[in-house]
């Protein structure tokens, strides 16, 4: 991809026109021009930046200047910013005084260890027959299922355990929710 300024603006060029009315003349087949050729009409590569989306925003396409390409600005997303607390009150919505954190490390937790019990309980799904057999009529559960539920129960409580060990939240961004394989019959 191309980009050129024109006026202030930034165009982007997915393909190069075939011909261009440039300032040295007409240009038939210009997508086969040279390099030079190309940066003399104002026609630079569009490098797009390697960024982590979980902790970085890209922002509009600009110029850089030591490196002659055209690019997006990559930005770190403040995991320590904060808001005041607004409410509507006689039609008009007026602060509370109360601040907050904008990412918040306690409810993304909260999120996570949701998302940690779901992961178990879909596990521990087909096994809940014997459990509830064993409740109602006492009748017992097989070995080897206890051993597998005992391990994702083990497995939970640990993950669990590392994501409450968390204290930013951009750690909690790359958690890996992953439970081991586990195929019960």
């Amino acid at each position: 991809m191309k980009a050129r300024q024109t006026d202030g603006n930034i165009v982007t060029y997915p393909q190069l026109p075939s011909t261009w009315n440039g300032k040295k003349g007409h240009y038939i087949n210009f997508r086969n021009v040279d390099k030079k050729t190309l940066e003399s009409e104002g026609f630079y590569d569009v490098v797009q930046p390697t960024y982590n989306p979980q902790t970085q925003n890209i922002g509009g396409i600009e110029w850089d200047s030591k490196k002659k390409v055209f690019t997006r600005k990559v930005t770190d997303i403040d995991f320590s910013a904060t808001y005041e607390v607004t409410e509507e009150k006689d039609g008009k919505i007026v602060k509370t005084g109360e601040v907050k954190n904008t990412y918040d490390v306690n409810e993304k937790k909260s999120q996570l260890i949701e998302v940690l019990k779901s992961k178990a309980n879909k596990l521990l799904a087909s096994t809940d027959w014997q459990v509830v057999r064993k409740a109602e009529r006492d009748i017992a559960i097989d070995d080897d299922v206890k051993t597998k539920r005992a391990e994702i129960l083990a497995e939970y409580d640990k993950k669990k355990k590392e994501v409450n060990a968390k204290k930013k939240y951009e750690s909690l961004l790359s958690y890996d929710t992953t439970f081991f394989s586990v195929k019960l019959d």
